[in-house]
């Protein structure tokens, strides 16, 4: 049996059925000249805006406050203009393009092909790790405590919540 890396990700983190895409995703994405992979832009009209597992920023499209708009076009701008980039392919360029999509708390910034095909994290020392699956994945393995933002970058979440540490997979709402 294949598992569904999307729902299971929504069984993780308490989230029901998405609903109807938003409108602003066409907007936005009638402005970059791309398509966001279905499953993050699901994803994202089900938490955003929030911080997942205190790590990984959600933002939402066509709003200022926590807006991904300016976000995206600010960062793929900064890419496109980096020497120390080196990302394996251009970014938002055709349906093969990496696309801006979330950042951490700690500087990486998260890329999905616009085909759902990989995800690639650049980790700001100039390394970028690929994974070659979609996004549902990538936070289902992200969720489950695997090593998805680099070398030793997992996170044991099963910590008790008293000392400290943030337990099972968690979304903070952003204010």
């Amino acid at each position: 049996m294949v598992l569904d890396f999307e729902a299971e990700v929504r069984r993780l983190l308490g989230l029901g059925d998405a609903g109807p895409e938003d409108p602003a995703w066409g907007r936005l994405e009638a402005v970059l000249g791309i398509a966001f992979p279905d499953d993050y832009k699901r994803f994202v009209d089900s938490v955003r805006p929030c911080r997942v597992n205190g790590k990984l920023y959600i933002l939402q499209p066509g709003v200022r406050r926590w807006g991904l708009d300016a976000w995206v076009i600010a960062t793929t701008e900064a890419f496109k203009n980096a020497d120390w980039a080196d990302l394996p392919e251009p970014i938002a360029a055709g349906p093969t393009g990496l696309i801006p999509c979330l950042s951490s708390d700690e500087g990486h910034v998260v890329f999905v092909r616009q085909d759902s095909s990989e995800v690639v994290v650049h980790v700001g020392d100039g390394d970028c790790p690929a994974y070659v699956m979609g996004f549902s994945e990538w936070m289902y393995r992200f969720l489950t405590s695997e090593d998805m933002l680099g070398e030793n970058t997992a996170y044991d979440y099963s910590y008790d919540v008293a000392a400290g540490f943030p337990g099972s997979p968690s979304i903070e709402k952003l204010p």
